[in-house]
């Protein structure tokens, strides 16, 4: 199962109300948009329940139909699993990431074909209609907000400069990370006051045809990626040096 990182902060009011939901219900539907901390609040309550159920964490991009649970690749043991097989024979905690289709009809046939206790997670950008046991991940409060941008970091966001930040990208952890990843860089900014002159790239959007607002934000080096890779072809070697690869990675 993927582990969160050493600086993951706990978002306890999620937490309490998705074990609440599991002590009533099988299922729970994480949603929203892109960055917002689903699959991270997951990994957590996966670590609450791994001593009572046996954990399977799958990627729901691999699941076109219902039926595919039944022949399922896992990491654990790196060959095709019948994960509805799995879950008749033991307690086991399915953990889906990011499903993008077919929600209602996976959580009926994991229903219908599973006899013994389970729980289901699943983390979506999506919501459909009547999914119940649904919560949604919204932005983070202030106090999170400032754990985030101050972490690893020995001068602190200012209360200015903190609430300039907030009215530009509200509380996106995705965005408030890549703010705290930069003022770690000295290379490029040494006071808070530099991070102001960024926050016009970093503008939280609505997402359109399920593009999210930070493929926008790196869309021009989503644009440059292939023109570097490609010089890797060019190279009568099967070893790279590092500051040739580190001058690519730098363009």
């Amino acid at each position: 199962m993927p582990q969160n990182d050493e600086d993951f902060i706990e978002r306890t009011d999620n937490k309490r109300d998705i074990l609440e939901l599991l002590n009533q219900n099988n299922h729970v539907l994480l949603h929203g948009i892109s960055g917002i901390g689903k699959t991270d609040i997951a990994k957590d309550i996966a670590k609450e329940l791994h001593e009572e159920y046996s954990i399977v964490w799958i990627d729901g991009s691999i699941l076109n139909k219902p039926e595919d649970l039944k022949a399922t690749k896992i990491e654990r043991y790196n060959v095709s699993q019948n994960i509805i097989g799995l879950m008749n024979n033991s307690k086991v905690c399915l953990i889906i990431d990011d499903l993008t289709n077919n929600l209602k009809s996976i959580i009926s046939y994991i229903e219908s074909n599973v006899k013994l206790e389970y729980k289901l997670i699943i983390t979506s950008q999506i919501i459909e209609d009547d999914i119940e046991s649904a919560i949604e991940v919204s932005l983070l409060p202030k106090e999170l907000c400032q754990q985030i941008l101050n972490n690893g970091l020995k001068s602190h966001c200012s209360d200015e400069i903190l609430k300039v930040i907030l009215e530009k990208i509200g509380g996106h952890p995705f965005l408030l990370k890549q703010i705290n990843i930069i003022m770690k860089n000295t290379k490029y900014h040494k006071e808070w006051k530099d991070i102001l002159n960024e926050l016009n790239q970093l503008v939280l959007k609505p997402f359109e045809n399920r593009i999210t607002f930070y493929n926008r934000l790196f869309e021009n080096h989503l644009k440059v990626i292939p023109d570097l890779i490609n010089i890797i072809k060019w190279i009568d070697n099967k070893y790279i040096e590092f500051s040739l690869l580190k001058s690519l990675v730098d363009r």
